[in-house]
């Protein structure tokens, strides 16, 4: 039976094929089509970037940012405490340094590997790599030696590969949406650092929570995450088709809609050294603002509070991150030319000379009795964080 109807549904495709004349014409027609189509989807696309964002979609690239980083964020403003713990108090800033060093490698990973992938596909790496971290870390912290050190430091690197993979994905995303959206993007990324350093205060400090009950907790976040990707995800591909629905669900892809373009290209040789060509003067600047900000924080910031009282390293990571976000928040509203970026830059080389003074003759630290010299250093701190976010969101 299965014979017979093949045969007949093959006599049948033979019977009814069209002349060559009639299937050039359908060819011909099927391609005029297509480019009216991805002519209209084009359009659209512009027209959906040239637009305002709404109030819902700039809160949800605000979440996105902020849970995106919050992991790396509440890490980092418990670093110290979690030396502490393990008794390794003099290596607090090998957390930073593990962090920093797997954004490197992660970042690496998906300029050449991830972005073959959707969107939607690397966000749920985020998510599940992120869960690893909170869940890692809360079974690590039950541990008290240098064994549990070593773990606490392997379950951190995770969080800062998801980190900058969700990161490099959001920012290639929000292509499809309006371009403030990205300030939006900045300032959820400062909020991170506010709210990573707040929540550890209030669950540690505060509710006197164990660091076990404290990152398990967080895993929740995770979920908030996702919802107000999805909604900004199902937003960015309405109306469109061909060639721009592909570049707006990401990934590299070859079918005849997206005629067998790849909507970007993968890090080889030759894309890195164009890269290079066009934006090495901004990757110097980036390089430079930030490799200063961190000799701020986490290393000198650390040395100066070492011996206070209170948490003054995790309320000047907190203002830091206020700083932070004012200034990625300020590209929605204006922005800055090459040159005044180099002055900021030359304004943080500035930080890190006074700050380094500062931690070797505790001159302001020991100013004020009962610590209260630390509040003018945290205040320092926010213009720390102004010259940080400034180059990174312009």
């Amino acid at each position: 039976d299965w014979l017979k109807d093949f045969s007949t549904s093959l006599a049948l495709a033979a019977f009814m094929a069209p002349s060559n004349d009639s299937l050039h014409e359908a060819l011909h027609e099927k391609d005029s089509i297509r480019q009216v189509s991805e002519s209209s989807s084009t359009e659209v696309t512009e027209s959906s970037r040239m637009r305002k964002p709404t109030a819902l979609e700039f809160a949800a690239v605000v979440i996105c940012g902020t849970l995106n980083n919050f992991p790396y964020c509440i890490i980092s403003g418990a670093s110290q405490k979690l030396a502490e713990q393990f008794g390794t108090e003099s290596q607090v800033t090998l957390f930073t340094t593990i962090m920093n060093s797997s954004c490197m490698l992660g970042s690496l990973l998906a300029s050449r590997w991830l972005i073959q992938l959707r969107f939607r596909t690397r966000v749920w790496a985020v998510l599940l790599m992120n869960a690893a971290a909170y869940v890692g870390l809360s079974g690590t912290c039950l541990l008290h030696n240098k064994a549990g050190f070593a773990l606490a430091l392997l379950f951190s690197s995770i969080s800062g590969g998801a980190q900058v993979v969700g990161e490099l994905t959001n920012i290639a995303f929000l292509k499809a949406l309006p371009p403030a959206l990205v300030g939006a993007w900045g300032a959820g990324t400062g909020i991170a650092g506010i709210l990573g350093g707040l929540v550890y205060i209030l669950l540690s400090d505060v509710l006197h929570l164990s660091h076990p009950l404290i990152f398990s907790s967080m895993a929740v976040t995770l979920i908030v995450y996702w919802a107000a990707f999805r909604y900004l995800h199902a937003r960015a591909i309405h109306n469109l088709f061909g060639l721009e629905l592909e570049r707006a669900l990401g990934g590299i892809h070859h079918n005849a809609a997206a005629q067998h373009q790849p909507t970007v290209a993968p890090a080889s040789y030759a894309s890195v050294k164009q890269a290079f060509q066009c934006s090495g003067v901004i990757q110097f600047n980036l390089v430079a603002v930030f490799c200063l900000e961190y000799t701020i924080y986490p290393g000198l910031d650390d040395r100066e509070t070492l011996c206070s009282s209170y948490q003054w390293y995790t309320m000047m990571f907190i203002a830091y991150n206020a700083g932070v976000t004012l200034s990625r928040l300020s590209v929605s509203a204006f922005r800055m030319k090459m040159w005044h970026l180099w002055l900021v830059t030359l304004w943080q080389f500035a930080n890190v000379i006074l700050f380094t003074v500062e931690a070797y003759s505790g001159f302001i630290r020991n100013s004020l009795p009962d610590e209260a010299g630390l509040y003018i250093v945290t205040a320092f701190m926010v213009l720390v964080g102004l010259c940080g976010g400034t180059t990174y969101g312009n």
